[in-house]
């Protein structure tokens, strides 16, 4: 499992899977040569999650970066991370986050701004 574990890390940040926006457990299978059961085993007992929060796990991540290190409006990462659309980003993202895409922009960019 802990093989199977380090395949599924390395597809989807070598790769970036997580960006395709209709990525499917099947297509994760394929991808690492892996039966879809395994991957499921694999993601519930041994990285205690799912194959969702795994997905949103990568795609919060790099929203994250591009939300602090770009200027690019929330619905263009929300897309380019792999959401189909603005509204479930901004679910999936607080529901990780605990704010909104927005609101962890700005409070990030308090954060880097020079005092004064």
């Amino acid at each position: 499992m802990r093989e199977i574990a380090a395949q599924l890390t390395i597809a989807m940040s070598e790769k970036a899977l997580f960006k395709d926006e209709d990525l499917s457990l099947n297509r994760l299978a394929t991808e690492i040569s892996v039966s879809e059961n395994y991957i499921s085993e694999t993601l519930s007992q041994e990285l205690n999650t799912n194959f969702f929060q795994f997905v949103n796990s990568f795609r919060i991540n790099e929203a994250k970066k591009l939300l602090t290190d770009t200027n690019l409006p929330v619905t263009t990462i929300a897309y380019d991370v792999g959401y189909k659309s603005k509204s479930t980003f901004n679910a999936a993202f607080k529901k990780i986050e605990g704010v909104t895409p927005s609101a962890y922009r700005a409070s990030h960019l308090l954060e880097i701004q020079p005092e004064s």
